[in-house]
């Protein structure tokens, strides 16, 4: 899955951790590809976007930290917006503006999020829903650019169901956080 993003042998990679399974379980699945013959340099990126409050994003913080720990990586960090507004649109422009910072602070080549099966599957019906042409029924693209410095945005587990991804940090015995606003 990888590989039909694009990712090549021995990239720098950004994985967009929140904490949650299935930004975790990119995360360990992204290293593990080493020991199939596309070895990556994997940093995680965790970014706050100041919904949860404070004691809820230091728990975030804490397993991001424990997971970088576990898997042997570095985690950069994104403080929350000193403006918080609290729209899904302005969480996601924040996001992703900070991911891309870290991203290039880190010389990685792109930035891998934990965007799977069921995700694509509500992307095609709310986008349905509102009537979309064609273009928009393609659902999330497996790799998109990001922003103008010739970064992208990788979706490896795209054709991956939710629950695989829980059984998976089930047998590596990797935690994770729910995250309610997610």
């Amino acid at each position: 899955a990888a590989r039909a993003t694009g990712l090549a042998s021995g990239d720098r990679v950004l994985v967009a951790v929140s904490g949650g399974a299935d930004s975790v379980a990119l995360s360990a699945l992204l290293v593990a590809c080493a020991g199939h013959g596309l070895p990556l340099t994997v940093v995680l990126g965790h970014v706050d976007h100041g919904w949860r409050g404070p004691t809820e994003a230091e728990a975030d913080r804490r397993v991001v930290e424990n997971v970088a720990r576990a898997l042997g990586v570095v985690v950069a960090f994104a403080s929350a917006p000193d403006g918080v507004r609290r729209t899904e649109d302005a969480a996601r422009r924040f996001r992703y503006a900070a991911l891309e910072r870290l991203a290039r602070e880190a010389r990685c080549v792109a930035v891998a999020t934990g965007h799977h099966q069921r995700d694509q599957a509500e992307t095609f019906l709310l986008r349905l829903a509102r009537g979309s042409g064609p273009a928009g029924l393609a659902g999330i693209p497996a790799r998109r650019p990001l922003g103008t410095s010739g970064l992208g945005v990788v979706r490896p587990l795209l054709d991956v169901a939710p629950a695989r991804l829980r059984a998976y940090l089930a047998t590596r015995g990797l935690a994770f956080h729910d995250d309610p606003t997610n």
